[in-house]
């Protein structure tokens, strides 16, 4: 059975394209097939990996079948494919999905529907240092009223360690690290990039915790 996990945030512009990828390479090492889902349509998972041009539309594989037509692979070894626009497609998608990897992580998007929330069963939440806790906790109801349990939140690009306490754990503080840039220009994860920054640390924790293997 495939565990469907999203990344949700409180905000943009908090990097949940960056730590999805990241992550989701994390698990790969594991020896773990995984696929990328761009939950939003905006294509940034696409252009992260420098695979602009390559997002397939999946209505007419859909319906043909062929799902696995719609994936575009990426030297990584990652599979990413699209929902697009076709938010009345998402039950008959995730049914496609199922089987097809042990793990699909969800770019939910800013804006995520509570449809789509309700066919992962776990997420993260994402926040950074300007974070607006009643934005957070809007989140939080929205992601519980779906039924997608909330694994707990992650800091990211934080300058220093948050002390504040809000209504789940924080689960991983991951720190600005400039080492990410280069590998955002090669279109890599960072992760296989610069196994050893601060910011592959912090993401291989969370594999772990998914995984339950090091």
């Amino acid at each position: 059975m495939t565990k469907f996990i999203a990344l949700v945030s409180e905000r943009q512009e908090v990097g949940k394209t960056l730590l999805a990828v990241n992550l989701a390479y994390a698990i790969q090492k594991r020896g773990r097939k995984v696929l990328l889902l761009d939950g939003s349509g905006e294509g940034h998972l696409f252009s992260h990996l420098g695979a602009e041009g390559l997002n397939k539309p999946m209505q007419e594989h859909l319906k043909n079948g062929k799902i696995e037509n719609a994936i575009t692979a990426h030297h990584s070894g990652l599979g990413i494919i699209s929902l697009g626009k076709e938010e009345k497609m998402i039950s008959e998608l995730f049914e496609h999905l199922d089987g097809r990897a042990d793990y699909v992580l969800v770019e939910a998007g800013n804006k995520p529907s509570a449809e789509l929330l309700s066919h992962c069963q776990e997420c993260f939440l994402l926040f950074d240092k300007q974070v607006n806790e009643g934005k957070l906790n809007a989140k939080i109801e929205l992601i519980e009223q779906a039924g997608c349990t909330i694994l707990g939140l992650v800091g990211n690009k934080l300058q220093e360690k948050m002390t504040k306490q809000f209504a789940y754990p924080i689960i991983s503080q991951i720190p600005f690290d400039s080492q990410i840039f280069s590998a955002l220009e090669w279109h890599m994860p960072a992760v296989q990039v610069h196994p050893g920054a601060a910011f592959s640390r912090e993401v291989e924790k969370l594999a772990y915790l998914l995984t339950g293997e090091r």
